[in-house]
């Protein structure tokens, strides 16, 4: 197996920050307004692939269960929103093509689907 060089490796990590600049400021308001219940805390994690630009942004539990609002934002813009409750979807969940229009909702149950709904 070749090992990529420096140079490959630092012209690949320029070009992920370059696609990625204009992501990270939704993420930082979401997470400064983001109303997490008292027992679990704001976290932000990568999403999706390499260029891809995605954030989710969550509450989570001590044990590391998403409790509380989810939203997941790609190239900046809210793509989906919903709720997990003790790590289980919850509640109404939205999903957004890439002009934020809403194309999908699901109802959950802790966990169960209830309804499907494409726009």
């Amino acid at each position: 197996m070749q090992i990529p060089s420096p140079t490959y490796l630092a012209l690949l990590t320029i070009l992920f920050l370059n696609a990625c600049s204009d992501c990270e400021r939704p993420v930082s308001e979401a997470l400064a307004q983001i109303k997490c219940p008292k027992e679990s805390s704001p976290a932000a994690e990568r999403w999706g692939g390499v260029g891809e630009c995605g954030w989710s942004v969550s509450c989570k539990l001590q044990s590391g269960e998403r409790h509380g609002p989810f939203f997941v934002y790609t190239q900046g813009k809210l793509r989906i929103e919903g709720a997990f409750h003790s790590g289980q979807e919850n509640g109404t969940w939205k999903y957004f093509n890439k002009k934020t229009q809403l194309t999908r909702s699901i109802d959950y149950d802790m966990g169960r689907k209830l309804q499907d709904e494409s726009f």
